[in-house]
């Protein structure tokens, strides 16, 4: 009887205790190097339709290096990499995943290994095996728990079911060896609603009262400027705005707080798009319809929306993403657009250390905000661009550059990021 009440008492914690190493079953990696990081991005551009916002049929092709790599790559970015080691490989019509995730890193580490296989059935992957840590799932209990998450998390969330609406627009997958081959429909419009449902989840109730405060501002601006006025300086709403924040955070606000949703809500006024993309339909009508007028940055509209939107996307979800989204739209601009720009890279360089310093922490979010609401020209945070060679296209770029990875690309880098900080906005900071 002793021996029975031990085993049912001791079956509970056996069970916890079979999924859970001492060892990762997959290494970590070595930090990504600069040319794997150059590679990475490059993938991202090859990987992007020729153009995004129209609706077309997308043919994608990776083999499992470029998988792995694109792994750690966004494992990275998402500052995953201590926790996650994750690797893929494919055979014909079968892909198989494995990870391992570090639940305690002190003296006796703690591992989680997850390994799973997934098949091509009616040109879906289907889990047909899951194995966690050392226990082999049953297959009725891994249809269950696919059954469960898609009935409990996905058709609950829409985020989540828009997601899932996205994967149902992929036509065929076909494994060969080593490479996938996906077909799918790019739907911008879907693609938009799903970016737009991901920025609203990371805006709180309190952050929603923010951004409402900034775009009445906004409006009280515009609204005492002639109505025959085309175009104003990116300073004529800088000034104001955070001279408010500055206000609001005097008497007790959150400075860093302040100067996030500033940038989001500035980013949708500069690009002229609707404030229900931050605070959602409902809340946005009981706002004032805001008269948009041309905003500009050394008397180019282009700059002054790069510099908002990647101090927004810096501020919002780190510099890491605005540096992903700065060079990748650059090198997609020299393949299908209007070529590689220097001027648009000076000005994405120059948001993602505004939107770096505005929300590293309270004293330099504080200063930006006072240095910001004091600002008299352009030029106190904004280099001189005129003798950029701009417009390069990819193969040209290439032939000067090499790749995003070489030294000389790294020393013109080095350049522009030596003019940035000598502005007086960034002294000291």
């Amino acid at each position: 009887m002793r021996s029975i009440i031990i085993l049912v008492l001791s079956a509970p914690v056996v069970l916890f205790l079979l999924p859970i190493h001492t060892k990762p079953s997959i290494a970590p990696s070595e930090s990504l190097t600069s040319a794997e990081i150059s590679q990475a991005e490059q993938l991202i551009v090859d990987l992007a339709p020729q153009s995004p916002s129209t609706l077309s049929v997308h043919k994608l092709t990776l083999n499992s290096s470029e998988f792995n790599l694109l792994t750690r790559y966004i494992l990275d970015l998402l500052n995953l990499s201590a926790q996650w080691t994750a690797k893929i490989s494919s055979s014909k019509d079968l892909l198989s995943a494995s990870a391992s995730w570090n639940l305690f890193s002190g003296r006796l580490p703690i591992y989680l290994n997850l390994h799973g296989k997934f098949l091509v059935q009616n040109n879906e992957l289907y889990l047909e095996k899951l194995q966690v840590g050392d226990i082999d799932l049953p297959d009725r209990w891994t249809a269950w728990l696919m059954r469960s998450i898609q009935t409990n998390f996905i058709e609950s969330e829409p985020l989540l079911k828009d997601l899932n609406e996205m994967l149902a627009n992929i036509d065929s997958i076909n494994i060969e060896g080593t490479e996938t081959h996906i077909q799918l429909i790019w739907d911008p419009l879907l693609i938009g609603q799903i970016s737009d449902q991901a920025q609203q989840l990371l805006i709180s109730p309190q952050d929603q009262n923010r951004i409402v405060n900034h775009y009445l501002l906004i409006n009280e601006i515009i609204t005492t400027l002639p109505t025959d006025t085309g175009a104003i300086s990116l300073n004529r709403l800088l000034n104001p705005l955070f001279a408010s924040a500055h206000e609001r955070s005097a008497a007790g606000g959150d400075p860093i707080a302040e100067n996030r949703t500033l940038f989001q809500t500035l980013a949708i006024y500069v690009n002229e798009e609707g404030i229900e993309k931050l605070i959602g339909v409902d809340l946005s009508r009981k706002l004032p319809p805001v008269r948009f007028i041309e905003v500009r940055l050394l008397r180019r509209q282009d700059l002054a929306q790069h510099l908002v939107s990647m101090a927004a996307i810096t501020a919002s979800i780190g510099a890491k993403l605005a540096q992903l989204a700065s060079t990748t739209k650059e090198a997609y601009d020299a393949r299908y657009r209007s070529g590689f720009s220097f001027s648009d890279l000076t000005a994405n360089t120059v948001g993602v250390t505004i939107g770096s310093m505005a929300t590293n922490n309270i004293n330099s979010a504080l200063e930006i905000q006072r240095r910001l609401a004091n600002s008299q020209t352009e030029s106190d945070y904004m280099p001189v661009v005129g003798s950029n060679r701009d417009g390069i296209p990819e193969s040209d770029f290439t032939a000067i550059y090499n790749d995003r990875s070489s030294s000389e690309y790294q020393e013109r880098l080095n350049e522009i990021e030596e003019m940035i900080n000598s502005k007086p906005l960034f002294r000291g900071l």
